[in-house]
């Protein structure tokens, strides 16, 4: 009600008032960020927030160092664990009626350090910043084994995918069943971007980049496989392995929330479609039953997505009188490179004349994941 009254007060006011000065006239709207308007009109309940000063720009985030080359240096420290889509390696068998078990050996997946060095400096242009980062991930990343007694036999999964060991009939004659294997990753990541860091509030800086991936993934699998028997052993050994290079664009944004004492917390995005080569794709094997041999080889290429996420906690200061600047985070990133699996099953059987009879990718995403400590020095 008292709402009200002011509203029917305030329009008859309009209605019979004359002013001389537009500045001070009540019935226009209270506008709290209009200097003359605050002096001459009522105080409102609700006060909007004031639009900025300077529109559509982003104050840049300067790192002001005495006499400063406007350059940096970063390394990082990366401890990971690498994962990959259809990598089993076996699976058990019951021979007398032919049906397939639930049990399948898979990988068992360890972490590996690594590491990424970068070089960076201010090209002088609005701030903007140029670095070059590479990283290099070389590990034996996966084994596993697994076996089976008496009856059971086990079948090999990734690269002899179908091949027998023995005719059905000849099974009752073997006791154990074992099968092991090992996923290798080398990568190597060559990153080149520019970049502008700015300010979207008082406490909370974006810094946007734009460039250019390039890199050089290559795997390889091997798998073995025994049958033993009081009086003797048949095995069979199978490789795949790929090795391939891919090019493309990369863009993302990196965001950090300041508090208090230099602290902050981090969160990075970025997303890559890169060209990707398969110059190599290989598979081959061999066994002991029949003297069977046997290989295949294909190449591909494709179009692959690939993401980066990253969050964590940072702390940056300035010390020696200015003379250096050096900024320290540590964090969790995970990168996922969409379909990287192209290693092969091949599948054949054993028959008169062992063959292998065709074969076809595995298919899955590339996972990596873990820890990173990094610290970068400005000079």
């Amino acid at each position: 009600m008292q709402k009200l009254l002011t509203i029917l007060t305030l329009t008859a006011g309009c209605l019979f008032a004359n002013y001389d000065d537009d500045c001070c006239n009540p019935c226009d709207p209270c506008d709290p960020c209009d200097p003359c308007e605050v002096e001459c009109c009522e105080p409102c309940d609700f006060m909007p927030p004031c639009p900025p000063d300077t529109c559509a720009y982003n104050a840049p985030v300067m790192i002001d160092i005495k006499c400063s080359w406007d350059m940096f240096l970063s390394a990082s420290f990366l401890y990971m664990q690498a994962k990959e889509d259809n990598l089993p390696f076996a699976q058990s068998n019951q021979f007398d009626d032919l049906i397939f078990t639930e049990a399948v050996g898979t990988l068992s997946y360890d972490y590996e350090p690594a590491f990424r060095v970068g070089l960076g400096f201010n090209i002088g242009c609005d701030d903007w910043m140029f670095n070059f980062e590479y990283t290099r991930y070389h590990a034996d990343v996966a084994s596993g084994s697994f076996s089976k007694e008496n009856s059971a036999g086990i079948l090999p999964y990734l690269g002899t995918l179908d091949i027998w060991f023995l005719a059905q009939e000849e099974v009752t004659n073997y006791t154990n069943y074992t099968a092991s294997s090992k996923w290798r990753l080398e990568m190597d990541l060559i990153d080149f971007n520019l970049s502008r860091k700015y300010f979207v509030g008082h406490c909370l800086t974006f810094n946007s980049h734009f460039g250019i991936r390039a890199g050089w993934i290559d795997q390889t699998y091997t798998a073995n496989y025994v049958i033993n028997s009081p009086s003797k052993s048949e095995s069979i050994n199978s490789t795949s392995n790929t090795e391939s290079w891919a090019v493309g664009l990369r863009g993302g944004l990196d965001t950090d929330w300041r508090f208090c004492g230099g602290f902050y917390l981090f969160g990075n995005g970025a997303v890559s479609i890169l060209y990707t080569d398969y110059d190599k794709v290989n598979i081959q094997y061999n066994a002991t039953l029949a003297n069977f041999q046997d290989s295949a080889s294909t190449s591909l290429c494709f179009l692959r997505p690939q993401t980066d996420l990253a969050i964590g906690l940072g702390w940056s200061d300035y010390f020696c009188c200015n003379d250096w600047f050096f900024d320290f985070r540590i964090g969790y990133e995970m990168q996922v490179f969409w379909n990287q699996n192209v290693l092969l099953f091949g599948r054949g059987q054993f028959t008169e004349k062992a063959t292998l009879t065709s074969y076809h990718p595995a298919g899955g995403d590339l996972y990596l994941h873990g820890l990173v400590i990094a610290a970068r020095l400005d000079f």
